[in-house]
C-alpha cells in the first residue's frame, strides 16, 4: 500500500509531505519560514545545540534584514560623541 500524502501547508508552504515524512520524488526542498526557523532554535536551546541554534538565528536574522530593505545596521562602537 503506498503511503498517503499529507498536507502540511501551513507549516512549510503549501509543500506536500508522505505520511512517513518523505517528500515525492523530484520536488525540490522548500525554503522553512520564520515560524519553523524559530521553532528550529527553541529546539536547538532545548537540546543544548548552542552552536545550531547560532546557525538557525543568523539565517533568520539574515532573510529579516533582506525584506527589510534598505536598513543600514550601526555599529554601537561608533556612536559620536562618546
Amino acid at each position: 500500500m503506498a503511503p498517503s500524502l499529507v498536507d502540511e501547508s501551513e507549516t512549510t508552504q503549501a509543500s506536500r509531505t508522505l505520511a512517513d515524512g518523505s517528500r515525492p520524488s523530484g520536488e525540490p526542498v522548500p525554503e522553512p519560514t520564520d515560524a519553523e526557523l524559530e521553532r528550529g532554535i527553541l529546539d536547538a536551546v532545548s537540546l543544548g545545540l548552542g552552536d545550531v541554534a547560532r546557525t538557525l538565528a543568523g539565517r533568520l536574522e539574515e532573510r529579516r534584514r533582506a525584506r527589510a530593505g534598505n536598513v543600514v545596521a550601526l555599529d554601537p562602537r561608533r556612536r559620536e560623541g562618546r
